[in-house]
């Protein structure tokens, strides 16, 4: 997940207090997703959106750490990524 996360961040020159912020809002995200798979009392379609959900709020989170131009880089650098992947969103 470090390498992930290096390379997602990579070029969005971070101060040491959006990285430390970062990491905590990317690894409790990672347990809370994680959570939310394992939990066997929601359907699928349950899941999908609280997962939806989620990814909501950590987007919101994270532009609240991110400067404008930051988190606009970031957007760009994701979907590239997805659309490399062949992910949604591309």
């Amino acid at each position: 997940m470090e390498n992930r996360r290096e390379a997602m961040y990579s070029d969005l020159n971070l101060t040491q207090d959006q990285k430390d912020k970062l990491k905590t809002l990317d690894e409790d995200g990672f347990k809370q997703m994680k959570a939310l798979r394992d939990d066997q009392s929601l359907s699928d379609d349950q899941k999908k959106s609280k997962i939806m959900e989620m990814r909501k709020a950590q987007k919101e989170a994270r532009d609240k750490i991110l400067t404008k131009e930051q988190s606009e880089k970031l957007d760009a650098k994701m979907k590239e990524m997805r659309a490399k992947r062949g992910g949604a969103g591309s």
